[in-house]
């Protein structure tokens, strides 16, 4: 079974209580339900399905499903954990060096996959920039909204150290048939 640390449920279940007081949600399964009644500690570790399944009420009730405001969502998230409980992964004037760090964060979330970065040898592929590709293994079911979060963390990760526009391009994507994820952040 896979679990997501309860740090990643916190705000999500905060938003999703706020929402359901204004709008029902759509019907959720016991264990999606059992969430939103818990007191959520952020140091506990929960099923990741049913995080999976509170993630994806999100985006299409409140996110209208964009990709995009679920890249704008998880670089909020990555500008509030590295400016705060993980700001000692970010170089300052490093924006390269601060996204490669990432690959060291995923465990502290989930207890499966593994997440690998690298400078992209390529740079940016019309020569004005650098890049870093980033390959998440393990996790072959992840669906857009989450990956798209996830890359919201090098992009903040980026900006924080000085970046003056990282951005995501998606290069293999499970939810479209590819066994891994594969992104990488072009600044």
């Amino acid at each position: 079974m896979r679990h997501a640390k309860g740090v990643n449920l916190t705000e999500l279940v905060k938003v999703l209580k706020i929402h359901r007081r204004q709008k029902p949600l759509p019907p959720l399964s016991p264990a999606a339900e059992e969430l939103l009644a818990t007191r959520i500690l952020a140091s506990e570790w929960y099923p990741h399905e049913a995080f999976l399944e509170l993630l994806r009420c999100t985006h299409e009730e409140i996110l209208d499903g964009s990709e995009g405001q679920a890249l704008q969502m998880g670089i909020l998230g990555g500008h509030v954990a590295l400016e705060g409980p993980h700001r000692a992964f970010v170089r300052p004037g490093d924006p390269g060096a601060s996204m490669l760090a990432l690959r060291h964060v995923w465990r502290s979330y989930f207890d499966f996959g593994e997440l690998t970065s690298e400078l992209d040898p390529d740079g940016d592929l019309t020569g004005d920039g650098q890049a870093v590709r980033f390959v998440l293994t393990g996790y072959p079911d992840i669906p857009s909204v989450h990956a798209h979060m996830l890359a919201g963390w090098p992009i903040a990760a980026g900006q924080i150290a000085g970046a003056a526009d990282p951005r995501c391009e998606m290069l293999e994507k499970p939810w479209k048939g590819a066994e891994r994820l594969v992104f990488r952040v072009v600044f």
